[in-house]
C-alpha cells in the first residue's frame, strides 16, 4: 500500500457507497487502512482528508500500535490549547491501553497566565526595561508561589513517568515549533531542570547545562492536525525585513551579549527610525529567520480577487515579500501532518518535489495522501448572498441574523470585538473543533484584505501556484461546513426495519457571502474537494424579509 494509485483504487473499491456518515459511525476501512502503517516506510507524511472522517481519532486509537512499533516520546499538536484539550478529552475516550495517559503539555507563558491572576502579571519587555535579562528568572525571584505552582506542573509530567505511565503530550503547534527550536519552554521540561537555572553561573558553564537539558527533552514523534500554511512557511513584508537587518547591523545584534542590552540599543534605534508595528518581538521573530535575496518573492498578478484592475488589490501586485520554509519538521524522526486544506497539501508537495529536485532524501522530502469524498457522497448548506456582508455592516448583519435565529451558533471574522451581547467564533478558533457537532450554524465570509491577498499572491510566486487565493477561500468553507455537515453532519442514508433505505436529517447550515465574492469564487467552489455547489443562489437584499434559499449539495 505505499503507492499512492494502489492506495487511490483501495478508496474507489471501498467508499463508494459512503454517504455522509455521522461522527458516530464506524471509521472507514480506507482510514483504517491508511493508517495502520503511519510512519512506515515514510518518516514525513501529510494526510489530507475530509472534515470529521476520523483523521486524528483514528490516529490516537492507533497510537499503542504506533508506540510499540517504535518506542519514543509522542507529541500530539493542535492550533489551540482548547484545541489541544479537546483532542485530549478524545484520546482518553478512544484510548484502552491503561499504559498511556495524556498530558497538556503548555507553554511557559500559557503556564504563568495559568498560575498567575492578569492583575499581578509581568512580561518580558518589563523585565528587559528593568535591566533584567531573564523573564523567567523573574518570576522566580519576585513571584515564587507562581514559579513553585508551574514547576509543580511540569513535574507532574515526570511524574507520570516515575508511576510506569507512558504520557502522550497534548499541546499548540507554536510550542511544537519553539521545541525544534530549543526555545525555554523545552528546557523547562528538562528532568534536570531546578535551581541550578537560576545561579551565578559562567557563560560557557551555562552552555554546557543548556546542552544538556535540550538533550533529556526529546520528543521523537509528532502529530500535527490541522497543519495551516503559517505553520509551514515565514512570510514577511519586504520593507519590514529591511528595517530589521538594518536595525540587526546598526545596534551590533550578534556582538552585543547581553539581552537587556541588545533590547536598550533596539528602542533607540527604534526612536530614530520608526516602523509602524514593530515591536521587540516581532524583530526577533524576523531575525530567527535569516532571510536572503533567494527568499524574495513578488506579489503575483495571476490571481486577483475580482480580477481588479485598478483597485486595491492590483496595488498590491509586484510587491516583494520573503518567504521561507520554516522546517521544523527536519527536528523530528516521525512527523505526521494531517490536514482537511489544499494549500498546506500544495506548499509541502512543491518542498518535497523541490528537495527530490536537489537530491535530498531526507530533509523536507513528504509522502502525500489526498483523499476527497467520493461523487457519491451528498450533505446539504445553504448559500444566501448579502450586500451587507462587508467590514463596516457585518456587524449589523450579523445581529440581524441572530435576532431571526437566537440558538443557531455563528462564525465570523471582524465582529468579535465589535459584538458583546451574544458569543462569536472565528473561522480559525473553530477549525477542527467537534464542538458544533448538533448544532445549527451561520457562517459569513469576506472579501480579502489587501494584506491577506498580499501574502497569498507572494506564495503563488514562491511555490509556482496561480490558485492559492481561492484554495484559501475552499479551505475555509470546507472546514467552517465541516463542523456540522458532511462527516460530521446527521444527514446519511440507512436501511429502516423494513429493509428500506431511509433518511436522517441533520442540522442546519447557513452560508452567508456578499454578492460579488461568491460570484468570483463560484466556478473554484463547484470543484472544491469536498463541496460540490451545483446551485445558483437567489439574492436576499434585506435580512428582515422572508428568506430567499436554495440548498446546494456537499
Amino acid at each position: 500500500m505505499d503507492d499512492l494509485a494502489s492506495l487511490a483504487r483501495f478508496i474507489d473499491d471501498n467508499i463508494v457507497e459512503v454517504i455522509a456518515p455521522p461522527t458516530t459511525t464506524v471509521t472507514p476501512a480506507w482510514i483504517l487502512k491508511l493508517f495502520g502503517g503511519i510512519g512506515n516506510p515514510n518518516s514525513r507524511v501529510l494526510i489530507r482528508g475530509p472534515q470529521g472522517c476520523g483523521k486524528s481519532t483514528t490516529v490516537m486509537r492507533h497510537i499503542p500500535i504506533i508506540y510499540d512499533n517504535d518506542p519514543g516520546v509522542i507529541f500530539f499538536s493542535s492550533p489551540s490549547i482548547k484545541q489541544a484539550e479537546e483532542k485530549m478529552k478524545t484520546f482518553e475516550q478512544v484510548n484502552k491501553d491503561e499504559r498511556f495517559a495524556p498530558y497538556l503539555y503548555l507553554s511557559l507563558t500559557a503556564l504563568y497566565k495559568h498560575f498567575c491572576p492578569p492583575e499581578e502579571q509581568i512580561n518580558h519587555i518589563e523585565i528587559l526595561e528593568e535591566g533584567g535579562s531573564s523573564w523567567l528568572h523573574a518570576i522566580y525571584k519576585q513571584q515564587r508561589e507562581v514559579y513553585i505552582a508551574m514547576y509543580a506542573y511540569r513535574s507532574r509530567l515526570h511524574g507520570l513517568r516515575g508511576e510506569g505511565k507512558i504520557p502522550i503530550l497534548f499541546g499548540t503547534h507554536e510550542t511544537m515549533r519553539q521545541h525544534a527550536s530549543k526555545g525555554m519552554t523545552r528546557l523547562f521540561y528538562s528532568r534536570d531542570f531546578d535551581d541550578e537555572w537560576f545561579a551565578n553561573l559562567g557563560l560557557q558553564e551555562r552552555e554546557c547545562l543548556r546542552n544538556r537539558l535540550f538533550g533529556q527533552n526529546f520528543i521523537r514523534r509528532v502529530i500535527v492536525d490541522e497543519v495551516t500554511a503559517h505553520d509551514l512557511v515565514s512570510i514577511h513584508q519586504a520593507e519590514l525585513v529591511k528595517w530589521v537587518q538594518c536595525c540587526e547591523a546598526d545596534i551590533e545584534f550578534d556582538d552585543t551579549i547581553d539581552i537587556a542590552e541588545r533590547y536598550k540599543k533596539f528602542q533607540i534605534y527604534l526612536y530614530k527610525h520608526p516602523c509602524k508595528d514593530m515591536t521587540w518581538d516581532l524583530f526577533l521573530d524576523v531575525l530567527k529567520y535569516e532571510y536572503t535575496y533567494e527568499h524574495i518573492a513578488q506579489v503575483s498578478g495571476q490571481e486577483v480577487p475580482f480580477d481588479d484592475k485598478e483597485g486595491i488589490y492590483a496595488k498590491m501586485v509586484g510587491q516583494r515579500y520573503y518567504v521561507r520554509s520554516r522546517g521544523w519538521w527536519n527536528d523530528f524522526f516521525w512527523v505526521t501532518m494531517l490536514t482537511t486544506e489544499a494549500v498546506p497539501t500544495r506548499i509541502i508537495e512543491t518542498i518535497d518535489k523541490e528537495s527530490a529536485s536537489q537530491g535530498e532524501e531526507q530533509d523536507d522530502r513528504f509522502k502525500v495522501y489526498d483523499f476527497g469524498l467520493p461523487d457519491s457522497s451528498r450533505d446539504t448548506v445553504t448559500i444566501e448572498l448579502q450586500r451587507p456582508c462587508k467590514k463596516e455592516t457585518l456587524a449589523e448583519l450579523v445581529r440581524a441574523y441572530h435576532e431571526q435565529d437566537p440558538d443557531t451558533e455563528i462564525i465570523a471574522d471582524m465582529v468579535k470585538n465589535r459584538i458583546s451581547e451574544f458569543a462569536i467564533t472565528t473561522h480559525m478558533s473553530a477549525k477542527g473543533s467537534n464542538a458544533y457537532i448538533g448544532s445549527d450554524i451561520i457562517a459569513f465570509y469576506n472579501a480579502p484584505s489587501p494584506a491577506l491577498f498580499g501574502e497569498l499572491g507572494a506564495l503563488n510566486t514562491r511555490f509556482g501556484r496561480s490558485d492559492l487565493v481561492r484554495l484559501f477561500y475552499i479551505d475555509r468553507f470546507d472546514q467552517t461546513c465541516g463542523r456540522n455537515r458532511g462527516f460530521r453532519g446527521e444527514q446519511y442514508r440507512f436501511s429502516d426495519q423494513t429493509g428500506r433505505e431511509a433518511a436522517k436529517q441533520g442540522r442546519d447550515h447557513k452560508a452567508v457571502f456578499p454578492p460579488r465574492l461568491h460570484s468570483w469564487l463560484a466556478p473554484a467552489l463547484s470543484g472544491a474537494s469536498y463541496v460540490g455547489v451545483r446551485v445558483k443562489p437567489r439574492l436576499t437584499l434585506s435580512v428582515q424579509t422572508h428568506w430567499s434559499i436554495e440548498d446546494c449539495e456537499l
